[in-house]
C-alpha cells in the first residue's frame, strides 16, 4: 500500500504527532510504502513546541511550508480559513501533485487540512480523516470549520472518530452514516510489555500524567479532591505528577494553601513514564474535555486502575465503570474525592481491577490495532 499522512509538524510536540509518528513506522516495518507531508512547520514559529523525533529513511517527507488552518477561534483564524479554502492555485498544485503520485489512500489528520484541496480531488483519491478530538469539542471549538467539514465529509472515504459514540453523536447531527467509523488510538506497548513478569512492588501512589499549562487538564482538581479525604485515611498515600509547565508553581501554591504538599511530588517531564505506570497504585483523570486520551491505554498495559471524569465517550467505552476502573461526572470534585477514598481503602478491589485489564490488552495492542488500519485504508475507493 502506497500511503500519504498529513501532518502539521513533523517535529512539534503533539499527542496527535506522536501517534502519526508510531503509526508511519509501523507501517513502513510491514513493508508499506509511507509518505509523510509536513503542511506547516509548526516547530519553526513555536519554538518551545519543537521536539525532534527520528524518521526512518524508507518514510518520504514532503515539506509544503504553506499556511495552516486552526480551529478559527478568533478572526485572524477564521481569516486564515477562508484564505485556504479561496487559494485556487494552492489546490490546482496539490491535486496535480496528487494525480502524480497516484497515493492508494491519503490520512489527514483533521478535517481543517482538507481545505486545501479541491471537493474533487479529495474524492479522487481515497481520503480518510482521522479526528483526533471528541465529536462535542470538534462542534463547539469553530462554527466556520464545522459547517465546511459536513458539507465536505460525504466525499471522503471515511471519516474516523475515535470512538462509538463519537460517531453516533455524528450521525445524531445529521452527518452521513456510510461515511463515518470509528477507530481507537493505540500506544507502542513495547514499551510496557518489556516489564512483563518482573516483580514490581507498587506503592501507595496515585499517578497523574498531563501538561501542567493545559487549563483541560484540571489537575488542580485532583489536589482539591485529595484535600478533602481525612488525613487518617490517607496515611502515608503519595501524589505523582509527571509534566510539566510554567503552571507548576500555581500547583505548587495551592497544594501548600490545602496542606497536602508533602504528599504531591512534581517529577517533571519524562520521555517514557512507564515505569511510574507499574509503581503507583491507581491512575487519575481530571479533564475537562478530551479526545482519547493515550495515558489510558498506558494504564492498560501497567494494569493501573482508573478513576476518570466522564469527558469523553471514548473513556466510558474504555473502562466500563467498575470493570477496569471508575468513572465520575465531569467537574464533581467531591464524586471524584469519593472514588479516591474508596480505591485508598480497598486493595481488593484495586488488585481485582488490575488483573482484569488484563483482558482489554489483545484488544488495544500496537500489533492488532495497526492490522485494522491496514484494512480500513485498503478499502475500495468511492464510485
Amino acid at each position: 500500500m502506497k500511503l500519504l499522512i498529513v501532518t502539521y509538524g513533523l517535529n512539534t510536540v503533539g499527542g496527535v504527532q506522536s501517534w502519526q509518528h508510531l503509526f508511519a513506522h509501523g507501517l513502513t516495518t510491514k513493508k508499506h510504502e509511507v509518505s509523510i507531508m509536513e503542511m506547516y512547520d509548526y516547530s519553526e514559529t513555536h519554538p518551545d513546541k519543537k521536539f525532534e523525533r527520528c524518521w526512518d529513511p524508507a518514510i518520504k517527507i514532503i515539506k509544503l511550508n504553506g499556511p495552516i488552518v486552526q480551529r478559527g477561534v478568533n478572526p485572524k483564524t477564521t481569516l486564515a480559513a477562508i484564505k485556504v479554502v479561496l487559494n485556487i492555485r494552492q489546490k490546482l498544485k496539490l491535486g496535480r501533485f496528487l494525480d502524480r503520485e497516484k497515493f492508494d489512500a491519503i490520512l489527514f489528520p483533521d478535517p481543517n487540512f482538507t481545505f486545501f484541496f479541491f471537493k474533487r480531488t479529495l474524492k479522487a483519491n481515497n481520503c480518510f480523516v482521522q479526528f483526533h478530538s471528541s465529536f462535542a469539542r470538534f462542534k463547539s471549538t469553530s462554527k466556520l470549520r464545522y459547517i465546511l467539514t459536513k458539507k465536505l465529509h460525504t466525499v471522503y472515504q471515511k471519516f474516523i472518530f475515535l470512538s462509538h459514540g463519537d460517531m453516533l453523536q455524528a450521525i445524531s447531527n445529521g452527518f452521513c452514516r456510510p461515511r463515518l467509523g470509528y477507530m481507537y488510538n493505540f500506544i507502542n506497548d513495547s514499551k510496557f510489555t518489556k516489564y512483563d513478569g518482573q516483580q514490581i512492588i507498587r506503592k501507595k501512589q496515585i499517578l497523574i500524567v498531563g501538561n501542567l499549562d493545559n487549563p483541560d487538564k484540571q489537575i488542580d482538581h485532583v489536589l482539591m479532591a485529595i484535600s478533602k479525604i481525612n488525613t487518617a485515611v490517607l496515611g502515608d498515600w503519595k501524589i505523582k505528577i509527571i509534566g510539566d509547565g510554567e503552571n507548576k508553581e500555581k500547583l505548587r501554591n495551592l497544594a501548600r494553601t490545602l496542606e497536602i504538599d508533602n504528599r504531591v511530588e512534581f517529577a517533571g517531564k519524562k520521555n517514557n513514564p512507564a515505569l511510574d505506570f507499574f509503581e503507583s497504585s491507581f491512575f487519575v483523570l481530571s479533564s475537562a474535555f478530551e479526545g482519547a486520551p493515550l495515558t489510558l491505554l498506558e494504564c492498560i498495559f501497567a494494569n493501573l486502575p482508573i478513576i476518570s471524569y466522564d469527558c469523553s465517550p471514548f473513556i466510558s467505552e474504555i473502562i466500563v465503570n467498575k470493570q477496569y476502573g471508575c468513572i465520575v461526572d465531569k467537574n464533581n470534585i467531591v464524586k471524584l474525592s469519593e472514588a479516591i477514598e474508596n480505591f485508598i481503602i480497598d486493595p481488593a478491589l484495586l488488585s481485582r481491577i488490575s488483573l482484569q485489564l488484563d483482558e482489554l490488552k489483545s484488544k488495544h495492542s500496537m500489533q492488532s490495532s495497526i492490522e485494522k488500519w491496514e484494512l480500513l485504508l485498503s478499502s475500495n475507493r468511492q464510485t
